[in-house]
This record gives C-alpha cells, structure tokens and sequence, in this order.
C-alpha cells in the first residue's frame, strides 16, 4: 500500500489513497467472512472446511458466506463491479511499481477465489458460479471498452489488466478441468506479458516525455527493438497465434464450446477482437508515427547502465513469452495437472488430514 502513494506527488497521492481506502474494504469484508466460517463450522484448516460446511445444515448462511468471499476477494481481484479503484490508481505510481502491481496484486484476489471455491465451498453451491460466470464476463467488456475510450499509454493498459481478469475468473466460473488449466495458463502468461507492457510503457516516457498518445510517437525509429518487445507482449495480451496467450484463450474458448457455452465463447472472442485494437492504437500512435514534436530520443542515448536496466527485464520477459507460445504443451500439461488437483483434492486432504481423509467429504 505504501508503494501505491510512492513518490509523493499528487497524482500518486491521490491514487494510493484511493488504493488503500478500496483495499482496506476489502480486507474488513474478508475478516468478517473468516469471523463467520468459524463460527459456523469451528475451523479455519482450510482441508477441513471442505468437509465441514458440507454438513452444515444452513444453507442460507453458507451462500451468504460465499457471497461475501466474492465481495471481498473480488474487490482485491478487480472484477465487475469493484474494479473502480485500480484504473483510478495504477497510472499514478513510478512505471517500476505499477509493473508489479499488474504482475501481482489482482492475480493474488484471483488465486484466493479459485482456491476458496474449489477448496472450501461445496461444488453444488451452483449460484456462486453464475456469480462468477456474469461477473466474469462484465469484467472483460467493461475492462477491455474502458481501454478502447482511453488515449493515455498507462491507463489503457490498466483498464486490460480488468479485461485479463475477466478471463482468468472464467475458468473458475466454467468449474470444468479444461477451464481451470485455461485459467493456471492464463495466469502465468498474463502476470509476464502485462508486467512487461508497463515497464515498456515506462521506457517509451523516457524517450518521449509523456504518456498521452497525442504527445509521443517515433519510438520505432529511436529503437527498433524496443519495438520488437511490445509486439510480442501486446499480441500476445490479444491472443496471436503462436504467442502464449493464443495458447490460454484456447483452453477457454475449448472449454466454454464443451459446454455449450456460445455466448460466452463469443464474449471472449469479442474481447480479444478489442484488445488487438487498443494494442494497435499504441503501436500506431507510439511506435509507428512520427513525434509530433520530434524530440524523441534514441535508445542509445540514454546511458548504458539505465539502458540495461531497462532492456534486460524487458528482453527477458519477452523471451519467455516466446518460450509459452512456442512451446506451450508443458505448460499445458503442467495447467491441467494443477487443475485437476484443484477439483479433486484428495491428495491435499490425505498430507493434512491424515490418510483416509478424502472419504469423508460429503458434498465436495
């Protein structure tokens, strides 16, 4: 949170209040959720919680519950509609913290849902997955038209890590082995393509002086292989063929088309057809068209040190990017594998509980 208000302008001030209020929110309805699971059920082992509200006779409390884990990791996550906070606060920051943010911090919110109702919360409790499912798909219109009204480098890639969210809360929606490898994918390659896109975004200012794409422009020209970078990360983010997020909106789209979901499988096939035209809108205004002011400094300007700095990350993530796509079926494996251990977790609850254990999981 203290990394939210770095750097003490006004700007990132505003912006990390506005981060820490909305969190501090989210915190409050997740404790009072940890307060009313263990008055219901007397635990807080997470392996026995699968077994315990199982047999909890009191289904309204248990759906109440569920409800406030989505309200309270959903806020942390940024879905539909407790999104409002993160693109009114991760432009602000240095471009340096703003990348782990994108990295990190809403993946932490989607991790906690994916365990809490794959784990603790009995599978038959079918309502919250139409939550999930309607909340999921908001997210990623929302997110990804957001990105297409914006004209400022940081802030239409805020409004994509919401749209990216959508996906990854769409596999846990769709509770079906080949959604939730979509969303292990999903997740792996969104947390190093988006983390990549700001540190490249940070760059661009460097050469240019702004953010505002009316303002930038010649960043080809300055550096070609700067140019490269973004290219991979931004149509990997739309999901080119054989960029690791082809790979990932496959297995959604795959699983959402097993279950007759068309709707849904359009939705996505709606958002990723946007996200290529925010993409090519920063990749026209930024990289392609000249600077309006023609100042733009080249890359090898800069001094080698802070050059390195910044090309080295940059350079690293766009290779691994190129390794998920390219070689994308350990990964896969590797997704399907963690899925489904997800949604049979017997293993989990034998080295917790003590052999045996899986036998009494009731509803689960």
């Amino acid at each position: 949170m203290c990394l939210a208000g770095f750097g003490g302008d006004r700007i990132q001030l505003d912006g990390g209040i506005k981060y820490v209020a909305l969190n501090l929110v989210s915190t409050l309805l997740m404790l009072t959720s940890i307060g009313m699971i263990y008055g219901l059920t007397g635990t807080l082992n997470m392996a026995q919680l699968h077994i315990s509200l199982a047999t909890v006779d009191n289904p309204v409390a248990v759906s109440a519950l569920a409800v406030l884990f989505i309200s309270a990791f959903g806020i942390k996550a940024a879905i539909f509609p407790l999104f409002f906070w993160l693109p009114a606060s991760y432009h602000a920051p240095p471009v340096a913290v703003t990348a782990v943010f994108a990295g990190l911090l809403t993946k932490v919110g989607v991790y906690a849902l994916i365990r809490t109702f794959t784990l603790i919360f009995p599978t038959d409790l079918g309502f919250t997955h139409n939550i999930l499912l309607g909340a999921a798909l908001l997210t990623m219109l929302t997110g990804v038209l957001g990105a297409a009204a914006q004209y400022e480098f940081r802030k239409i890639l805020a409004f994509h890590i919401i749209s990216q969210i959508g996906f990854l809360v769409l596999g846990l929606a769709l509770n079906s082995p080949l959604a939730l490898a979509g969303s292990v994918f999903y997740m792996v390659h969104n947390i190093v393509a988006k983390t990549n896109l700001f540190l490249i975004s940070g760059t661009a200012q460097r050469l240019t002086g702004s953010y505002e794409l009316s303002e930038i422009g010649g960043v080809y020209q300055a550096s070609p292989l700067l140019s490269t970078f973004f290219f991979i990360a931004a149509f990997s983010l739309a999901g080119f063929p054989p960029l690791s997020g082809f790979w990932a909106k496959l297995l959604l789209l795959k699983a959402s088309m097993d279950q007759a979901a068309y709707l849904v499988a359009a939705v996505a096939l709606i958002t990723g057809a946007l996200t290529l035209y925010s993409m090519s809108k920063i990749w026209a205004e930024v990289f392609w068209k000249d600077h309006p002011k023609s100042y733009c400094s080249n890359l090898y300007e800069i001094p080698r040190t802070e050059r390195l700095q910044r090309l080295l990350p940059v350079a690293l993530l766009a290779f691994i990017t190129l390794g998920l796509g390219l070689v994308p079926e350990p990964f896969i494996d590797y997704s399907l594998g963690a899925a489904n251990e997800l949604l049979e977790p017997r293993e989990y609850l034998d080295a917790v509980l003590g052999e045996g254990s899986a036998q009494y999981t009731g509803n689960h």
